[in-house]
C-alpha cells in the first residue's frame, strides 16, 4: 500500500501490519474503531531526529475501542515494537484496550491521549506496554489487567486526577521515571512492582522512580529491584491490609508519616564481595527537621502493623530525629543504621535469626523483647570525635562547645527495658577539659539486657561483640561475669 494516499478505517476484524509501508503514504489517516490494528513490525526503522526509530513512519493514527473479539484497538506480536509511530501522531478518540505478546511502546513523538482510559491486557506475564520519554500528553487512568505496564524516562503528566490500577499477577514497571507520579495507585492482592534503571539517592526523596500519589495495597506486593543504587520512593500516604516484599539488592524508601498499611515490609538484600557489605533494604526519610516537628515521633512504617523483615539487608533512618518502627526480624547479615541527625530510634521488638551479624548503629532502643536465636547481635559505635561506648553517644554532650555540663532531662536517650536489648546511660561523674573547649567531653556507662536462647539449666554459647574496650562485663543472676 505504499502508494495508497487515502484514509484507512479499521472498523471490524484485524488489520495485520507487517511492513513499514503498511499504512500507505503519510497523507492518509488510519482510524481504528471496532477493529484491531495488529502490528508485527519489529522496530527500529531508520532513525529520525524528530521521531526516533518509528515502526511505521510518519502516519497519523486515531484509536478507540476494545478491538475485534476484545483483542484491543492495538495489538503487538512477533517483533519488539520499540517505537510505534513517533514520527507521526497517535490520537486516542476514546478509551482503548492494548494487547500483545511482546513489547509495545509509545515514545518521543506526538501522543495525544485526551484523558482517555487505557486498559493493558497483555497475553503473557512478561509482555510490556509502556510510555517512554516525552510526548505522551494527558493520559487518563490506566488499568493493568495482565502483563506489564510501565513509565520510563521523563514520562507522566504529574496529574493527580487519574489512577493506575494493577490486578493480581500484573505488574507496574518504573525505569528512570523522572517525573513525579502523582496518580493514585491501587495494588490489588498479588499485583507486582518492578524498578529498572535510574539513580537512587538513599536518604533523599527525589523525582526518580518516585510515586507521590496515594497508594492502596490490598495484599503482599512483590517489588523487584534491579540491583544496587536502584530504589523506589513512596512519598504519599499508603493504606490497606497489604505490604511490600522487595528483592534484588535495592531499596524501598518511605517518607509519609500518615502511612497506615498493615502488611509490613520484607526486604532481601545482597552481601557484597568487599568486606561483606550489605546492599539493599528499607529506609525512612523525614524531610523536615526544624520547628515544631523537630522532636515529633516519626513512623513512616506503621508501628502497629506487621514486622519489618530483613534478610541480608539494612534498615535505615534518615533525617528523622525521633524515629519509631514496628517489630524487626533480622536474618543473616543485617544492619540497623541512622544518620548523625538521629536523636532516638525505637524498635518495637527485635529478633535475630540465622548466622552472621546484626549490627545496630546509632541511638536505637528496643522497647520490647529481644530474642537472639542465632548469629551475633552487635552494637556498633557511631564514632564521634571521642568514642564513648556502645551503640550510642550522648548527642547533646558531644565534644567541644559545651557550655553546661548538666544533663538536661528533656533530651531523649536510650532507656533500660528489663526484657529488651536497649542500652541506657548513667552520667559518669568524670569530665575533662574546660567547658566549651575542644578537649571537653563527657563519658557515660551503659547497662542493658539481652535474652539468652535456651531453657533454664541448658548450656548455651552466646557471642557478644562490643565496641567498648574497657569496663565491659556481664551480670548474670546478680553475679558479675567475669568476676
Amino acid at each position: 500500500m505504499a502508494e495508497y494516499p487515502n484514509d484507512i478505517y479499521i472498523l471490524d476484524g484485524q488489520y495485520k501490519a507487517t511492513a513499514v509501508n503498511s499504512f500507505g503514504t503519510t497523507t492518509g489517516i488510519t482510524y481504528v474503531d471496532g477493529g484491531t490494528l495488529w502490528s508485527t513490525r519489529d522496530a527500529p526503522n531508520t532513525w529520525t531526529a524528530s521521531g526516533g526509530s518509528p515502526a511505521f513512519g510518519a502516519e497519523i493514527f486515531h484509536l478507540k475501542g476494545t478491538g475485534y473479539n476484545n483483542l484491543g484497538a492495538i495489538r503487538q506480536t512477533n517483533g519488539y515494537c520499540q517505537n510505534f509511530a513517533a514520527a507521526g501522531k497517535i490520537i486516542l478518540d476514546g478509551d482503548i484496550r492494548v494487547t500483545g505478546t511482546t513489547q509495545l511502546e509509545f515514545r518521543y513523538g506526538n501522543i495525544y491521549c485526551n484523558s482517555n482510559t487505557i486498559v493493558v491486557a497483555m497475553d503473557t506475564a512478561n509482555a510490556l506496554f509502556r510510555f517512554v520519554a516525552v510526548g505522551v500528553n494527558t493520559p487518563g487512568s490506566v488499568h493493568v489487567e495482565s502483563g506489564r505496564f510501565g513509565f520510563e524516562s521523563a514520562t507522566g503528566d504529574g496529574s493527580a486526577t487519574y489512577s493506575v490500577t494493577v490486578e493480581p499477577g500484573a505488574q507496574l514497571y518504573l525505569s528512570n521515571a523522572q517525573s513525579v507520579q502523582k496518580r493514585t495507585l491501587w495494588l490489588k492482592d498479588g499485583a507486582m512492582l518492578a524498578i529498572g534503571s535510574g539513580y537512587f539517592g538513599l536518604g533523599a526523596i527525589t523525582g526518580t522512580n518516585q510515586w507521590s500519589g496515594a497508594v492502596t495495597v490490598d495484599g503482599n506486593t512483590p517489588v523487584a529491584i534491579s540491583g544496587m543504587q536502584r530504589g523506589l520512593n513512596l512519598s504519599a500516604p499508603i493504606s490497606g491490609n497489604g505490604g511490600f516484599t522487595a528483592y534484588g539488592g535495592g531499596y524501598v524508601q518511605f517518607s509519609n508519616p500518615d502511612n497506615s498499611f498493615a502488611g509490613g515490609v520484607s526486604v532481601t538484600g545482597k552481601v557484597g564481595a568487599v568486606a561483606g557489605a550489605v546492599t539493599g533494604g528499607v529506609s525512612v526519610v523525614k524531610t523536615t527537621s526544624a520547628g515544631s516537628t523537630y522532636m515529633t515521633p516519626f513512623a513512616a512504617i506503621p508501628t502497629n502493623g506487621a514486622p519489618i523483615r530483613l534478610n541480608n539487608a539494612q534498615l535505615g533512618v534518615f533525617y528523622a530525629r525521633v524515629a519509631e518502627f514496628p517489630d524487626v526480624i533480622a536474618d543473616g547479615r543485617c544492619a540497623v543504621t541512622g544518620t548523625s541527625l538521629l536523636v532516638k530510634g525505637t524498635l518495637k521488638s527485635l529478633t535475630k535469626t540465622g548466622t552472621d551479624e546484626l549490627t545496630i548503629y546509632g541511638p536505637f532502643r528496643v522497647a520490647g523483647a529481644t530474642d537472639v536465636q542465632g548469629g551475633t547481635l552487635r552494637f556498633g559505635t557511631r564514632v564521634p570525635d571521642v568514642p564513648t561506648g556502645l551503640n550510642w553517644y550522648y548527642s547533646w554532650g558531644k565534644t567541644s562547645g559545651n557550655a553546661n555540663t548538666t544533663i538536661p532531662a528533656s533530651v531523649p536517650f536510650q532507656c533500660v527495658e528489663p526484657k529488651g536489648a536497649a542500652y541506657a546511660y548513667q552520667g559518669w561523674p568524670a569530665t575533662s577539659g574546660a567547658d566549651g573547649a575542644a578537649t571537653h567531653y563527657q563519658a557515660h556507662y551503659y547497662t542493658g539486657y539481652i535474652r539468652i536462647p535456651g531453657e533454664e539449666g541448658e548450656e548455651v554459647t552466646c557471642n557478644f561483640v562490643s565496641s567498648m574496650t574497657r569496663y565491659a562485663y556481664l551480670v548474670i543472676d546478680g553475679k558479675r561475669v567475669p568476676a
